[in-house]
């Protein structure tokens, strides 16, 4: 490894997740550097990631133990964390497949399902979904029936449909669980969201499983 990139702490992360020809015990020389090392990689939330590439790669033994040990304790929790997402995820999926016709998994949760193997590798903050949006208030009804709150109310009636593509809602517990219920494209404005055709949204996902759960996750295919 040589150049520029690889002499700042930034590039060295993006080295370790990237490069596979890292010379073998080169990790060792790194010792005064791992300390700044694991904190950008917590601050870019690619810590897990940098855990798994090195212990698949049979690496970590030649990481400080500290280090190590912080890598590891990210991987673990966003497992954890993940894991009862994903449990809600599938809570969520089965009540809305009795008020909906379609239900697509977006970002975070759809990468989740479909891209990445382990549920510690992507962290997830909330949950992303996509209806239809004349099935926003079936939709809203049945998840609000799972004991979910809206995150704010109403600026005025049918607010959530003529001004925001989508809304945002809470359930309390132990991790907060957040869900954003799009019924227009991504985070675009509804009145630009309403020119993309969910047929074609639909026709790109791929099939995933969450627990008993089926659905689609958006998908480049």
């Amino acid at each position: 490894m040589t150049g520029s990139l690889f002499d700042t702490v930034d590039g060295r992360v993006r080295a370790l997740l990237t490069d596979s020809e890292i010379a073998p015990g080169s990790l060792a020389a790194w010792a005064t550097d791992w300390e700044a090392l694991v904190a950008q990689a917590e601050a870019q939330r690619v810590a897990q990631l940098l855990y798994e590439r090195l212990r698949s790669a049979d690496r970590l033994r030649e990481l400080p133990v500290p280090a190590v040990a912080r890598l590891a304790r990210d991987h673990y929790r966003w497992a954890y964390r993940n894991l009862q997402t994903l449990h809600t995820l599938e809570r969520l999926l089965t009540a809305l497949a009795g008020c909906t016709s379609r239900v697509v998994l977006l970002k975070g949760a759809g990468l989740l399902a479909s891209v990445y193997a382990s549920p510690a590798l992507r962290p997830l903050d909330d949950v992303d979904i996509l209806i239809l949006p004349q099935e926003l208030a079936p939709a809203l009804r049945c998840v609000e029936a799972l004991g979910y709150e809206r995150e704010r109310g109403e600026l005025f009636a049918g607010a959530p449909l003529s001004v925001t593509p989508y809304v945002e809602m809470f359930r309390r517990g132990y991790f907060p669980e957040r869900i954003e219920l799009h019924h227009h494209w991504l985070g675009v404005r509804a009145e630009l969201g309403r020119h993309v055709a969910m047929a074609d949204v639909c026709g790109r996902a791929v099939p995933v499983a969450i627990g008993a759960a089926e659905g689609v996750a958006a998908g480049a295919a």
